[in-house]
């Protein structure tokens, strides 16, 4: 454990962590908006940004609840598994067997730029924010954003698609801040700067499999390490070498092919 990790965990064990600890942190930010449901509020940015998307998604016919949004470091501090942290390293909510929490002082739902909505994977809610959700700031961290293809992104696996962040608030707020975490997450949990919530009840310690690997970001990685040649471009070719951008413009193609039937067999 660091020395600021062992700072935050002697403010975690007083009765007002964010007083105790000093500074501005995760779990201790002013000036938050409401956006309008069970008491939930955000950081002004994202609430309005959020309150657009829902409007939004009203209007298409599509709603969901939502299970958390801004979280105290003092709820932060209590939900963290101190004992497993302590002996393994681990970060892993309390009360659970391997359900992933951020350490205290470094969740995106302490900055109010993260909820847990009460969505499935598959369903309405799900897909429309699939599909819709990046036009107003908000995608979910472990979602492999490497397609505009809406029905490709469905696809995906995310070990927690109930979790949404708004990134420009997000990272305007973590900005020169010191990160307070350190050790692994007890289950792999794509890419995220952030925190896992978990509040569904849906297990997240479950395994990416190769098939969404292979459907996903991973793909597009192997096929450009071993087809390099479609980076060639055809833009630097000059009227001289009109043959030569032929050939390279027949063998982009070609690759574009053969990267389409890959993706469609697996």
């Amino acid at each position: 454990m660091t020395e600021n990790q062992k700072k935050m965990m002697e403010a975690c064990n007083s009765s007002d962590p964010c007083k105790t600890h000093g500074g501005t942190v995760s779990g201790c930010a002013p000036g938050l908006t409401s956006i309008g449901e069970g008491g939930h509020k955000l950081n002004p940015d994202a609430a309005k940004a959020y309150i657009e998307m829902i409007k939004a998604a009203e209007k298409d016919g599509v709603k969901w609840g939502i299970t958390d949004s801004y979280r105290p470091l003092s709820i932060q501090c209590k939900i963290l598994d101190w004992d497993h942290f302590n002996s393994t390293g681990k970060k892993r909510k309390k009360g659970t067997g391997g359900v992933p929490v951020a350490f205290p002082g470094n969740s995106n739902h302490g900055w109010g730029s993260a909820l847990d909505l009460k969505v499935k994977k598959g369903d309405n809610a799900y897909n429309w924010l699939v599909c819709n959700s990046r036009k107003f700031g908000y995608s979910n961290p472990f979602i492999k954003y490497t397609s505009d293809d809406c029905e490709q992104l469905k696809r995906q696996s995310p070990v927690e698609p109930w979790h949404w962040e708004h990134l420009e608030s997000s990272k305007r707020l973590k900005s020169g801040m010191q990160s307070f975490d350190s050790g692994p997450q007890v289950a792999t949990s794509g890419s995220t700067d952030g925190d896992s919530g978990g509040s569904s009840g849906e297990t997240t310690n479950k395994k990416v499999s190769m098939f969404d690997l292979m459907g996903g970001g991973a793909l597009n990685s192997w096929l450009d390490t071993f087809m390099p040649m479609k980076k060639k471009g055809t833009e630097n070719q000059t009227p001289d070498n009109e043959d030569n951008q032929e050939k390279q413009t027949q063998v982009n193609e070609n690759i574009d092919r053969i990267k389409n039937l890959i993706k469609k067999v697996l």
